[in-house]
């Protein structure tokens, strides 16, 4: 029959489903980013619907959905530091050695696949028998490991991650504390804690069938903050932010609009931090809208400091980022193959004209000149 602890994992999986639903749907991040932090989410939320079933003893009339969770649970971690690694990445790509992480589940399937293949009425026995016993669950034996091992191991590598993601973190967040650092710095905490807590836990075994019970409130609680949290995070639900913008003619859009010279050196930052770090801008679709939207600055605003601190307006603006990134390109021997209108496409140009204008511009020499020189 479902209790306290159930009802709270159930909550907490409804919601990750909800959430789930959004992320498939309306995330408009990268695609890397969207496919490590649906991954986290879902892991979080399978693991939420099979403690229900654990707790409410529901899992006696499916039993094949036993242990089916404990992989994920090793995902968590791995997937959350996977996630944070694609937004702190400068280079937009993660480091092929961070993929050796996910060996570690996929061992975990390996050897829990005979158990996987037993039957349902083998399940159903082996899951009364550890019913009858205090912690059954925790010290119970499907595999190469008993539970309580993988507990340490899941535990352990959850508390490193999270180590690792706090130092990167830190850095990041003394250069500028952008909303989604702050998403991650609030996860990042809610999972060390969790993770401590539950290592604790099990270092602290009295044999009185609480562990598990203790785990499954931890975790219940720790899913729906992170789930809340995420609901109060739309630049990270959706990929982009919420801004009620003054409805004006274009030609008024700026007009009366005052602002300090510290405001304006601070959405130029957040301006500069966007077209370092963030690669959007090289869609043929990208607009000014979309440019408020990742920034969090209102679209009227942000056309007003572009024309204040960079004496540009927003197109010009663009083409000479886009032109930048093609030059830094070209001189890193990247793109030297590539012909012109190659080159025009890599970085949202849909005219060559308009792309040897801008180039121009910005070097005062032709595309052709300039690829010609560095040859």
């Amino acid at each position: 029959m479902p209790n306290f602890y159930s009802i709270l994992n159930l909550c907490s999986a409804v919601i990750g489903l909800l959430i789930i639903i959004i992320l498939l749907t309306k995330q408009r991040h990268d695609v890397q980013q969207k496919f490590w932090l649906v991954l986290f989410v879902v892991s979080l939320t399978y693991n939420a619907f099979l403690i229900f079933l654990l707790k409410s003893t529901y899992v006696l009339e499916y039993p094949h959905f036993y242990k089916t969770g404990s992989p994920f649970t090793y995902l968590i971690p791995i997937s959350f530091f996977l996630y944070a690694k694609s937004v702190l990445s400068k280079t937009k790509t993660i480091s092929s050695y961070y993929f050796l992480l996910l060996i570690v589940p996929f061992l975990h399937t390996v050897e829990l696949i005979p158990f996987y293949l037993k039957s349902a009425a083998y399940k159903a026995n082996h899951l009364k028998n550890i019913f009858t016993v205090n912690d059954g669950l925790v010290f119970s034996s499907e595999g190469w490991l008993t539970t309580d091992v993988h507990f340490y191991f899941q535990f352990l590598i959850g508390i490193i991650l999270c180590a690792v993601i706090s130092i990167t973190l830190y850095k990041e967040i003394k250069k500028d504390f952008t909303p989604q650092l702050k998403w991650l710095s609030a996860i990042t905490v809610f999972l060390f804690l969790f993770f401590s807590s539950c290592t604790a836990a099990l270092l602290m075994n009295t044999q009185r069938n609480t562990i598990h019970d203790f785990g499954s409130f931890v975790l219940g609680i720790t899913l729906l903050s992170i789930f809340i949290n995420l609901f109060l995070s739309p630049e990270i639900l959706y990929g982009r932010t919420f801004k009620t913008i003054p409805i004006e003619k274009p030609e008024s859009l700026n007009q009366g609009l005052l602002l300090s010279p510290n405001d304006v050196a601070h959405h130029t930052k957040a301006i500069e931090a966007f077209y370092k770090n963030e690669t959007h801008f090289l869609s043929p679709e990208f607009r000014l809208q979309d440019l408020a939207n990742h920034t969090g600055i209102a679209k009227n605003v942000l056309s007003y400091v572009v024309n204040k601190a960079y004496q540009k307006n927003f197109n010009q603006l663009l083409n000479e980022k886009r032109i930048e990134v093609a030059l830094e390109k070209l001189q890193q021997g990247e793109w030297q193959n590539l012909s012109i209108n190659g080159i025009a496409n890599m970085v949202g140009f849909q005219s060559r004209t308009t792309f040897n204008k801008a180039f121009k511009e910005k070097t005062g020499k032709t595309p052709s000149a300039f690829t010609k020189q560095a040859h």
